[in-house]
C-alpha cells in the first residue's frame, strides 16, 4: 500500500521501474489530479496510470470487485486491457478511464462503496 502522497507516488515510481505490479484506485479524489467527468460531476481524478503509459509503456488492465448476495463476498474481474495511442491526451485518457468505472457502477451499484464525500471538494481554478 502507497500512502496518497508525494512520498507514495515516489515510492510506487520506484516499485514500477522495478517491474513490479502497480494497483492504482482510480475512482478516488485526488487534488493534483486530472479534470474528468464522473458520474455526471466534475471531478479531480488521479492519472499516475496515465502517466506510467506514456512513459514507461505500461499496461492498463481495469480490476472490478463486485458483490456476490448479500454477504460479504466478491467476485474480481478482469477486462480487456485499455489501450491508448502513445499521442493520447492524459485528460482523455483519465476520462476514457472515468467512463469504466462509472460503467461498472452502473452495471452493479450494490458492489460500490465510498466511505468519503467523493464529490465534497471544489476543482481549484487552472485545473
Amino acid at each position: 500500500l502507497y500512502p496518497k502522497s508525494k512520498e507514495g507516488t515516489v515510492a510506487m515510481t520506484k516499485d514500477f521501474r522495478k517491474k513490479l505490479h502497480i494497483g492504482i484506485l482510480v475512482d478516488q479524489w485526488l487534488s493534483e489530479g486530472t479534470k474528468t467527468m464522473f458520474l455526471g460531476q466534475e471531478t479531480l481524478a488521479p492519472d499516475l496510470y496515465a502517466k506510467f503509459y506514456k512513459k514507461y509503456d505500461a499496461h492498463l488492465m481495469p480490476v472490478k470487485f463486485e458483490r456476490i448476495g448479500r454477504a460479504c463476498k466478491f467476485e474480481v474481474s478482469f477486462g480487456e486491457e485499455i489501450k491508448f495511442s502513445k499521442d493520447a491526451p492524459i485528460e482523455d485518457m483519465v476520462q476514457t478511464v472515468s467512463d469504466h468505472i462509472t460503467g461498472y457502477i452502473n452495471e452493479a451499484p450494490n458492489s460500490w462503496l465510498w466511505i468519503h464525500n467523493r464529490f465534497k471538494h471544489s476543482i481549484p481554478e487552472g485545473k
